[in-house]
């Protein structure tokens, strides 16, 4: 089913906006437990070059979800952070990285955030990131 759903997806040659959105609603709705992705990822390695297109949609939608559940995690994490190191003090900073959608901004973090010893360390430390 999903295999045929993204290859009339493939076929409709709507926007990439509006194929996400299409797809994250299907996705939202058919959840595959494993025996069944094992099975989509069988059919996937038989493809024609029309369902190498559906390849490409999946691959792109599944690299877009993992960035989207890295940068909630990191998010989560300096959150977590900050709160545990700082209490309420650091409401503030944590407010500025939850409004973040940059993974690269994220990963850059981590390179610093762990070292700071004080408040505002980790102030100038999110400021410099986030400017």
């Amino acid at each position: 089913m999903k295999i045929e759903f993204l290859r009339i997806l493939i076929r409709l040659e709507l926007d990439p906006v509006r194929t996400e959105m299409l797809t994250a609603f299907f996705e939202t709705y058919l959840n595959l437990n494993t025996d069944e992705e094992q099975h989509l990822e069988k059919e996937l390695q038989v493809l024609n070059s029309e369902e190498v297109r559906v390849l490409e949609l999946i691959s792109s939608y599944r690299r877009k979800g993992r960035d989207q559940g890295r940068i909630e995690e990191g998010k989560m994490l300096f959150c977590k952070f900050l709160d545990v190191q700082f209490g309420k003090a650091s409401t503030s900073l944590q407010e500025k990285v939850k409004q973040t959608d940059d993974l690269s901004r994220l990963n850059s973090l981590t390179d610093r955030i762990f070292a700071v010893k004080s408040l505002e360390e980790a102030r100038e430390v999110i400021d410099h990131t986030f400017i």
